[in-house]
């Protein structure tokens, strides 16, 4: 028992080897693990000591990151206790073995009965294991119920865990109003208690989210007790997790020279951790060199996180950064990547991370940018917008106007207005249009500002005439007009510029060139272009060309959830070649 208890006091210091070290030969006594210290003898114990310490052996290599035999321990006990069938549990989840998971967390809800303080840690298991899915608004019941259960059980140790598990869910979920009474009452009632180590984790996490909510003066106090109590205990892990709060507040500020200090400083603390833990730390590292210019640490640290992300099985954590750190450098991104990207941000969308589903969304934009495809950057910004939208909702409302001081708020601000739309990565823009801007640049400015007018107007008749402004407006086309068909074969006019309603009436009237290439349009479903109507032979049985001095001409189906319903068409009288390929891809999009 003395052996044991030591064992836990290490592991709450945070010395994981050396709480290791004293549960493995008693593990070991049974024949379970072969991985004893060296020269530790074996030990006759009983079975409830042996059942014991399995349990918080699994538990000790869950915290190292070794969940395969962390798994592999509690697995051998013949008649696992509520301790074993945790550690298992946590070390399945981990694994992404969630009916493993799932039966050992349903062993601890059994073995917990009507005693409140284990039936608490079964359901703090149950949110671990929705949070291992990446289902974080079922985990958010479950960690509230362990709270719930374990203040009425008195159990002040237990209540603080809980809560600073329920704090650290919401964050994720940018639920930011919600998780701040649980993440201060987590690091107030676990200094109270005494519980420095724990303590210093629960500052992390309270730190995280005052920055989140802008409060950076909140967020350094955290971060800096955090430090203090990590070295006064001399807790490696919780240091590094402190340095790398310090790291983010510096790129808030924008000190990038101190970030990128703080980021090493990080990694070196984390050296022997988990490779999750040191992922983290990787990461944050490789994108503060890489805004900082530094290609070749950036790529080379970008490249160690890669090997971590491997090994903790989180590729899904290392290729945002991977992108957003090629944007910086102004590196070519495969296009699989941003297709695996944007996978990954309709999922983090899916289980409510917010803000990885805007970060997402923003790195793809500015890749849609780079490659001068501006209306899959403006879909990728209005879906940032709309999520940043119901972020501010769920952040107390003296801080809505702080969190807009994001440096991804601020970044989506940007590229919506588009006037430094190709800032947005490190690659060196093309050529300058004679305004000074890049080629892709005033193209999207006007998409955003015309999408913005077309997703607030619901009257058709103005709908229509704002779709036909746009048309002009992106091609710079002389006239316009939007046939519309009755669903029995007859088709009207329903809006023009520039062109005479006799005119159109004369020309309805005489099968007019413009109304047959537009009928065209619209029958094929498929857009249509010249670049001199008067060479085209398409349109030889038409109206005289002559007659109508037509030269070029562009006409798109319209079509209304997958049905066509008319055409868009536009003309130009004087000029031949135009609508190019760049004019028909707005126009379509």
């Amino acid at each position: 028992d003395a052996a044991l208890a030591a064992a836990r006091a290490l592991q709450r210091m945070g010395d994981l080897p050396a709480a290791e070290a004293r549960v493995v030969p008693f593990v070991g006594a049974a024949g379970v693990s072969p991985d004893r210290a060296p020269g530790a003898p074996r030990v006759s114990i009983a079975a409830r000591a042996r059942d014991e310490a399995r349990g918080l052996l699994g538990r000790i290599l869950v915290d190292r990151g070794d969940y395969a035999r962390a798994a592999a321990v509690c697995a051998a006990s013949e008649e696992p206790s509520a301790a074993v069938a945790e550690a298992r549990g946590l070390a399945c989840s981990n694994l992404g073995r969630f009916a493993d998971a799932d039966r050992a967390r349903a062993a601890v809800e059994r073995a917990a009965a009507d005693h409140a303080p284990s039936l608490a840690r079964a359901r703090n298991l149950r949110g671990m294991v929705a949070h291992s899915r990446d289902a974080l608004a079922d985990a958010a019941e479950p960690y509230q119920s362990a709270l719930t259960l374990a203040r009425r059980a008195d159990d002040l140790h237990g209540a603080a865990i809980y809560a600073m598990n329920l704090g650290a869910i919401l964050r994720e979920a940018c639920e930011y109003e919600r998780a701040l009474g649980p993440s201060a009452d987590a690091a107030r009632d676990l200094g109270r208690l005494g519980k420095r180590v724990e303590r210093s984790f629960a500052l992390f996490n309270y730190g995280n989210l005052l920055l989140s909510i802008g409060d950076v003066e909140g967020a350094e106090r955290a971060a800096a007790e955090a430090e203090s109590l990590a070295r006064a205990l001399d807790a490696a892990r919780e240091l590094g997790y402190a340095r790398l709060l310090a790291g983010d507040l510096a790129r808030r500020r924008g000190d990038r020279a101190r970030a990128i200090d703080c980021y090493r400083a990080g990694v070196a603390s984390l050296s022997d951790a988990a490779a999750g833990d040191r992922l983290a730390a990787a990461l944050n590292l490789a994108e503060a060199l890489a805004d900082a210019a530094d290609s070749v640490a950036a790529r080379r640290a970008l490249a160690e996180a890669a090997t971590l992300a491997e090994a903790a099985n989180q590729v899904d954590a290392w290729l945002p950064v991977a992108i957003r750190v090629a944007l910086a450098l102004g590196d070519d991104i495969d296009p699989a990547r941003l297709a695996e990207l944007g996978r990954l941000r309709d999922r983090a969308a899916r289980t409510v991370r917010r803000d990885a589903a805007v970060r997402a969304d923003l790195a793809l934009a500015r890749a849609f940018i780079r490659r001068d495809q501006p209306k899959k950057a403006l879909a990728s910004l209005a879906r940032a917008q709309q999520i940043w939208k119901e972020i501010r909702m769920r952040t107390p409302e003296l801080r809505r106007d702080a969190i807009d001081d994001d440096p991804d708020a601020r970044r989506l601000r940007e590229l919506l207005s588009a006037g430094d739309a190709a800032s947005a990565d490190k690659k060196s823009p093309p050529a300058a249009t004679s305004a000074g801007a890049p080629p892709h640049a005033e193209p999207l400015r006007r998409l955003l500002s015309i999408n913005k007018r077309l997703n607030s107007e619901q009257r058709l008749p103005v709908l229509l005439d704002l779709i036909l402004d746009t048309v002009l407006d992106l091609t710079s086309a002389e006239r316009g007009f939007i046939l519309l068909t009755d669903g029995a074969g007859a088709w009207r006019v329903e809006a023009a510029r520039n062109i005479a309603e006799a005119e159109l009436a004369k020309n309805a009237a005489a099968g007019a060139f413009s109304r047959s290439i537009a009928e065209q349009a619209a029958r094929q479903g498929v857009p249509i272009v010249t670049l001199d109507a008067s060479g085209d032979e398409r349109f030889e049985a038409a109206l005289s060309v002559s007659d109508l001095k037509l030269r070029s001409v562009l006409a798109v189906p319209l079509a209304v959830k997958g049905r066509t319903v008319g055409c868009v068409y536009a003309d130009h009288r004087l000029r031949t070649g135009a609508f190019g390929d760049a004019e028909v891809a707005l126009v379509c999009d």
